[in-house]
């Protein structure tokens, strides 16, 4: 069982790692297979997020949900064929994700409101409180 669970993991951080590798985007995997972790390399912050914010729009509309600093855990329910669909997920939006950066139109193709957006200051304070 401890077999699968680290194979499954080790597969998703590969599949998932060279997509943005062919794409020019710098992505760092971390984490024991399992645990499996994603770090864009992008030093604009405010970028950085941008960047998330598309992955995570876009990864969802592929049926994968995700968040940017959220460890990807692997259990042993996980086949090789939900790997396979989390990774798909990832590489064909990686593909856009490059395209909107060639193009310089990032902000514009993301679709949703980043959380916190539009609200009062009194609740950015408890949601800094909160972080």
């Amino acid at each position: 069982m401890i077999e699968h669970i680290f194979a499954m993991g080790e597969r998703l951080k590969g599949a998932v790692r060279r997509p943005f590798e062919d794409a020019g985007i710098p992505l760092q995997t971390l984490g024991l297979g399992p645990m499996a972790q994603f770090n864009l390399l992008e030093k604009d912050e405010r970028l950085k997020r941008q960047m998330w914010r598309f992955l995570m729009q876009e990864t969802a509309k592929r049926g994968v949900y995700t968040k940017p600093t959220y460890i990807k855990l692997i259990s042993y329910s996980h086949s090789e064929e939900d790997i396979d669909r989390t990774a798909q997920a990832f590489g064909e939006s990686a593909v856009l994700l490059k395209d909107a950066l060639d193009k310089g139109d990032l902000d514009d193709r993301i679709e949703t409101e980043a959380s916190g957006e539009g609200r009062s200051s009194e609740h950015e304070a408890d949601d800094g409180a909160q972080r």
